[in-house]
């Protein structure tokens, strides 16, 4: 190896470590919003949202909920884990957390008109996904209130 080969390799291979730690250590959540269904039970008892760390650092999750047309956020609350852990949590890199909520008839109002699921973390930024099971059961909310006073506008999707 002459010593031109040499010193390009040292510099490629400080660029991929120095890209790795930036890019690696960075926050980066995927958020899938899921049925929940009792154990031995195809019923839906609702819909739960699924928050995967995919980033190389724990980040902590302080809120999650619905996003609503005009940028409206409806949290969850009070936001409990299936393992009935609380927000704020801190989720380590490569872990998943699963936060369930009651669903009531103000919630059914609140879901006949979300876009997406969203997931922030304690420094603000904001992971959002959706799923077909909740375009799923974002029309079936909608459904409900069709022809309604309360019956939500058309959310282009």
């Amino acid at each position: 190896m002459t010593p031109e080969t040499g010193g390009i390799l040292i510099g490629i291979l400080v660029a991929v470590g120095v890209g790795n730690r930036f890019f690696g250590s960075r926050a980066r959540l995927r958020v899938t919003p899921r049925r929940l269904e009792a154990r031995g039970s195809r019923i839906p008892q609702g819909i739960g949202i699924e928050v995967v760390n995919l980033g190389g650092s724990t980040v902590r999750i302080d809120e999650v909920g619905y996003l609503l047309p005009g940028a409206v956020h409806s949290r969850i609350a009070p936001a409990v884990t299936l393992q009935n852990e609380p927000l704020p949590l801190d989720l380590a890199p490569g872990a998943r957390i699963t936060v369930r909520g009651h669903i009531e008839e103000a919630d059914l109002r609140v879901l006949a008109r979300a876009r997406c699921a969203y997931a922030r973390t304690d420094d603000g930024r904001l992971a959002s996904g959706t799923s077909p099971e909740f375009r799923e059961f974002v029309g079936f909310a909608g459904a409900l209130f069709q022809g309604t006073e309360d019956a939500p506008e058309a959310v282009a999707g």
